[in-house]
């Protein structure tokens, strides 16, 4: 009977934890929380790479590394494809910066943009995700989202 009572209470604890991390185990709170399961996209545990005019992300096979950056404003953001599939850079809310499309960033392949204005900006690759799931990333220009 304490084995089965063991074996309830470990289903029960982690069918709660999955309710709360969401599909992809690693479902975002809000921009200052951190995600469950490591996928950390918290604007306020951000990669602090501001005083560098120029930032590089690492795209490779389904994930940008880092996840979350934090930049002055007018830094200049290469990403750059270290994978093996083609990817590219869409913004989570339409209009906030020109996407990088599909071809653009093929395996070996580099694209930039400038953040000029101070903001978070969420960002997702639409062949391997959705703005809220999969392959996706932040960059706070400035101190915003604190």
């Amino acid at each position: 009977m304490l084995r089965r009572s063991r074996h309830l209470l470990v289903v029960i604890v982690a069918a709660a934890v999955l309710a709360g991390c969401g599909a992809d185990g690693g479902e975002e709170r809000s921009a200052g929380t951190a995600a469950p399961g490591g996928g950390d996209l918290a604007v306020d545990r951000a990669l602090d790479r501001r005083g560098e005019a120029d930032v590089t992300i690492e795209v490779s096979d389904n994930v940008f590394e880092p996840r979350a950056v934090r930049i002055d404003p007018g830094s200049t953001v290469t990403w750059t494809n270290t994978g093996l599939n083609t990817h590219n850079v869409m913004p989570a809310e339409e209009g906030r910066f020109e996407p990088v499309p599909t071809g653009s960033l093929d395996p070996k392949a580099s694209a930039s943009r400038t953040f000029s204005a101070p903001g978070v900006y969420r960002y997702y690759c639409s062949i391997h995700g959705t703005a809220t799931r999969g392959q996706r990333g932040v960059i706070v220009v400035g101190d915003d989202g604190l």
